[in-house]
């Protein structure tokens, strides 16, 4: 099944958020930024990928991290809040009011959030998953935030969030973002026919320097 719902963050819609995400365990909402918003995000991850920046993404943490191609082949590039151009710090401070709200309404205690640009180059994939690690419970809500302009059906690269009684295909829309349970809410991201543009992140429930422990 393909989403076709439409919530937009608003001072009047938070709770209906929230509420979304405590039913639902995933909540999306388009026209997370403006349009002109998203284009300078774009911009500046174009920027990155020129001056070589990305990497290829493992899985795993710590002693346990890995390169698997046949696993997940997206590139990343983690973001520095010190060091983030105009853009990106906007969109942070965006994601940062987005998760006080989220604590005030659900009383997650969140207190620090990490994330990085995501490129998945035409062909690549990310297998079903859960984003917290074993090792450690600091993830609590994952977000993907969508740069991909014109992106039309059959482009490929959508979510797919796995429920009990079958899948839900969240289409990579600019300017939309999902938002779900990083602990709970098994996904993946379906093979993409197109660069696919993205920044991925997690909203934690200690400082991003103590998520190891």
């Amino acid at each position: 099944m393909t989403y076709n719902g439409s919530v937009i963050w608003s001072d009047s819609s938070i709770d209906q958020i929230a509420d979304s995400l405590a039913d639902n365990d995933f909540c999306v909402i388009e026209d997370f930024l403006a349009a002109e918003d998203v284009m300078r995000l774009k911009a500046v991850m174009n920027h990155h990928r020129e001056q070589e920046a990305f990497q290829k993404a493992g899985i795993g943490q710590l002693q346990n991290f890995q390169v698997d191609r046949d696993i997940r082949g997206d590139r990343i590039k983690w973001i520095d809040k010190e060091e983030a151009l105009s853009p990106t710090k906007m969109f942070l401070e965006k994601i940062e009011s987005f998760m006080r709200e989220l604590n005030r309404c659900l009383f997650l205690s969140l207190k620090d959030y990490e994330t990085h640009f995501a490129i998945y180059p035409k062909g690549t994939f990310y297998e079903a998953h859960i984003d917290q690690f074993q090792s450690s419970g600091a993830r609590k809500i994952s977000f993907a935030f969508y740069l991909n302009e014109n992106w039309k059906a059959g482009d490929g690269g959508e979510l797919r969030i796995h429920k009990n009684d079958g899948y839900l295909d969240i289409e990579p829309i600019a300017g939309r973002i999902a938002i779900f349970r990083s602990d709970t809410v098994l996904h993946e991201v379906m093979s993409t026919e197109v660069d696919r543009y993205s920044i991925t992140g997690w909203m934690l429930d200690r400082p991003v320097g103590v998520t190891f422990v």
